[in-house]
């Protein structure tokens, strides 16, 4: 008898030590805990991560992100390469031909020399606030000057704006010179409050780079750094011919269109060759500047 009391009290003990770590108690199917126990609906409670042992997943970038990241890992290494920053211009992809509807659109092609970096003035008193310093050939004596600057871009950017108009460069210049006169004619318009009209493409001679590569099939680069196009050729063709037979390629202009664009040069051969092959080309001059000729066109859209 005395043996199965303490086989009773025995087994009573293990029944409520079971009980206490077993019983599932139920209010209002909320969890309570019950000496570091938990207990609820009867569903197990997921286990945390741990962080030691889990594995990390950054969270996939926007095409916003990722372009402006590509941007500045852009920008670094062009400063890095001790080359003239420019203004970021975004490099649209595309197919050829360059617009998918080029008939809407009009085309400005303007030279450098004498055109777009003006004209040699003696004295800084000669330099008005409306006026562009191209360069600083040497202080007290001679400066480089586009007269009425700030209203040629004025002009520029409205037809541009309001009128589908583009820029180009009119010019056989290497790559690194037409960069070099780009990145002046920014820096001088942001002095001025201005912003000078993008430029999506380079029309770029090369005899080096570009060999044997003729102007009626150029070569086109679209992974530089600075996020414009460039179009290479090596052959040379009198009146800038060939620089013109890369606009049609690129443009893919046909010869009833050619007379809704502009070529502004001031030399009196390339403008004959130019109104001979069908272009709307007007020569550049003293008596006849810049501005009086964009203020024009401008007035007739």
């Amino acid at each position: 008898m005395k043996h199965l009391n303490l086989l009773s009290i025995f087994t009573i003990f293990f029944v409520l030590s079971c009980n206490r770590y077993t019983k599932i108690f139920q209010t209002d199917k909320k969890e309570v805990k019950i000496s570091g126990i938990c207990l609820g609906t009867g569903k197990k409670k997921p286990k945390k991560a741990d962080p030691k042992t889990q594995t990390r997943t950054n969270p996939t970038p926007t095409s916003k992100e990722k372009e402006k990241k590509e941007f500045f890992n852009k920008e670094t290494q062009f400063k890095n390469k001790n080359e003239i920053p420019l203004q970021p211009i975004k490099n649209t992809a595309y197919n050829y031909p360059h617009f998918s509807h080029p008939e809407k659109k009009r085309y400005l092609f303007l030279d450098h020399g004498g055109v777009l970096d003006g004209e040699i003035v003696m004295s800084r008193s000669e330099i008005t606030k409306d006026d562009l310093l191209i360069s600083t050939i040497e202080e007290g004596a001679l400066y480089q000057v586009l007269k009425n600057g700030v209203q040629i871009i004025q002009i520029l950017n409205k037809m541009v704006k309001n009128h589908n108009f583009e820029l180009y460069f009119h010019t056989k210049n290497k790559e690194k010179e037409q960069l070099k006169m780009l990145a002046i004619l920014q820096q001088e318009c942001i002095k001025k409050g201005l912003e000078f009209p993008k430029i999506s493409a380079l029309f770029v001679r090369d005899e080096h780079i570009f060999a044997n590569i003729p102007s009626d099939k150029p070569k086109i680069i679209k992974d530089r750094l600075h996020g414009m196009d460039i179009i290479g050729y090596s052959q040379e063709k009198d009146g800038k011919q060939c620089l013109r037979e890369t606009y049609i390629y690129y443009f893919n202009i046909n010869d009833n269109a050619r007379k809704k664009h502009y070529i502004l040069d001031d030399g009196p051969s390339v403008i004959a060759k130019a109104k001979a092959e069908g272009w709307n080309a007007i020569q550049v001059e003293k008596s006849n500047g810049l501005y009086e000729i964009i203020n024009t066109i401008y007035q007739k859209l």
